[in-house]
């Protein structure tokens, strides 16, 4: 087996088996790099999908609470918008009473006897 004469054979032989193992881990790095940064990309849509949806319920939630909450305290009565004894809110309130059993009527006058 012949040995390399030139003396900078190892040099340049050390540098290229160096410059190879470089490239190699550039292209590990860039690939767990790029897979990566598709991963953090496709949470953050679904964070936002996520945090919209459980939004969107909570406000309706909140406003069909806040709704049953004036049904019940009968507050929606008492706001009349263009006058008293408008026929809406005489519908509506009858409409209000049927659905949600409020303000039934007087039960000494339904007792009928004594």
């Amino acid at each position: 087996m012949a040995v390399p004469r030139d003396p900078n054979f190892w040099k340049r032989f050390s540098m290229a088996v160096h410059q190879d193992e470089e490239a190699q881990v550039d292209d590990q790095k860039s690939e767990t790099w790029l897979i990566t940064t598709r991963r953090k990309k496709r949470h953050s849509y679904a964070r936002f999908c996520c945090t919209f949806w459980i939004l969107l319920f909570a406000i309706i939630a909140i406003v069909v609470v806040v709704f049953l909450i004036l049904i019940k305290t009968h507050t929606l009565q008492k706001i009349h918008i263009g006058g008293e004894g408008h026929k809406v809110d005489v519908d509506l309130d009858g409409w209000l009473e049927k659905l949600f059993n409020t303000g039934g009527g007087d039960k000494s006058k339904e007792g009928g006897g004594s």
